[in-house]
């Protein structure tokens, strides 16, 4: 499949979920991490300066996973309980210079841990300033249980990763 069909096929997905108030804002962020993340090699694909860091830890009998993707401009965590898995996905902007306000944050997809999700990434936007998306897929637990856990979790991936 050629490059242009993989961004192609995203925005047609994105298209039949009648993601009307997100489509835009989920097709430009698409664009933006493909150009980040992949760069045609005599037609092949090859990550590029991107660096991918991963983190489990155990918690109440249970295993925790999280991976960290750092582009140029964006972070994209996924926190799993159990095997790394896609979840309730948000994204946040950090905040300007001498703004006022909370921070920009809007929930892309799903509809379980809806606040957990934009917390953790307004707080990883704000933490590194940058664009952050992050994924929170829990199987088992409640937000209140869930949501200390995921938080050490992406305090520990955060200080793997310097």
């Amino acid at each position: 499949m050629a490059d242009s069909q993989v961004v192609l096929a995203v925005h047609a997905v994105l298209d039949d979920r009648h993601l009307c108030s997100h489509r835009l804002a989920c097709f430009e962020l698409i664009n933006t991490l493909y150009d980040n993340l992949y760069r045609g090699n005599e037609g092949g694909i090859c990550v590029s300066k991107a660096s991918i860091v991963r983190e489990e830890m155990e918690e109440k009998g249970r295993i925790f996973s999280a991976v960290l993707v750092e582009t140029k401009n964006a972070y994209i965590m996924l926190l799993s309980e159990g095997e790394e898995s896609l979840g309730t996905l948000a994204v946040s902007l950090p905040q300007k210079p001498g703004m006022i306000g909370p921070p920009l944050s809007s929930v892309l997809l799903g509809e379980r841990n809806v606040t957990l999700a934009r917390l953790l990434a307004e707080r990883l936007a704000r933490t590194l300033n940058k664009m952050a998306l992050v994924s929170v897929f829990v199987r088992t637990l409640d937000t209140k249980e869930a949501g200390p856990i995921l938080l050490r979790l992406s305090e520990k991936i955060l200080k793997k990763k310097d």
